[in-house]
């Protein structure tokens, strides 16, 4: 019975976020392929998406951000000839410490490991995300579609002068999985409280107790997976890294 009241609630709502939000996080993406490398270049103030199809494009880019969502290894051979990078594995950067999330390569390029959360109607869980500075052109790698990049591309190309360079793509990329976050975390308070409520006012059986325990346990995992984004590992050190380049600290980067 609790789960069904569960359900129903989710169902109701259909998303943490009101219509003129949800647009920017899509609860499903059953939709068209999605483009496996995107670059972005400044015009005019605005970030301009450039959909990517041969090493030709690339070649022909002047990016600020260049995304890579799952690359082949011809897209890799591509980074590696253009850029002189070699893009990390994706076996490498999930389940690292710490120390090892924000470090400065061998060829002076800033390497960066973090998690980025996705919030469906079913699930809540950390995607690891691989960044890389260098040249002045931010590369990011990830294996899914991540609804805080969809934001963020939205803002830039609709407020000029939203964003500079490639330090401050990235700087609004942790910000703005900071929002996602917590919007996240108010949904799964605002679920309980409701799902708290009908139980208190129904008659409670063992079989609907475990239900009970079974959503708690599911919940706090999903806080725990949201409140490991605002942290202060990897984006917090991310954001002094940044910072320190431009002689500021962190979020108070005004370049």
């Amino acid at each position: 019975m609790l789960v069904e009241i569960f359900q129903a609630s989710r169902a109701s709502q259909n998303s943490l976020y009101p219509d003129s939000v949800y647009d920017y996080f899509p609860r499903h993406s059953d939709r068209c392929a999605i483009p496996m490398i995107n670059a972005f270049e400044l015009q005019h103030g605005r970030l301009q998406q450039i959909q990517i199809e041969s090493k030709a494009d690339l070649e022909r880019t002047k990016p600020i951000w260049i995304d890579f969502h799952d690359p082949s290894e011809e897209e890799r051979l591509w980074a590696k000839e253009l850029f002189r990078l070699t893009l990390p594995d994706e076996d490498d950067f999930g389940d690292i410490e710490a120390s090892a999330r924000c470090f400065e390569d061998a060829t002076g390029a800033l390497q960066i490991r973090s998690d980025f959360l996705i919030d469906k109607a079913d699930e809540s869980r950390n995607v690891p995300v691989a960044f890389v500075l260098k040249h002045d052109i931010l590369f990011s790698l990830h294996e899914e579609d991540l609804p805080v990049f969809r934001l963020l591309r939205l803002r830039a190309r609709h407020q000029p002068g939203y964003l500079e360079d490639c330090r401050d793509v990235l700087l609004d990329l942790y910000a703005t999985d900071a929002e996602y976050s917590a919007d996240a975390l108010e949904g799964v308070y605002a679920d309980l409280e409701e799902v708290g409520g009908r139980v208190l006012k129904a008659h409670l059986t063992d079989e609907a107790a475990d239900h009970a325990d079974h959503v708690h346990h599911a919940h706090h995992q999903a806080k725990h997976d949201a409140a490991g984004q605002g942290g202060d590992g990897a984006s917090g050190q991310a954001r002094r890294e940044v910072g320190c380049q431009n002689g500021c600290h962190g979020w108070n980067c005004s370049s």
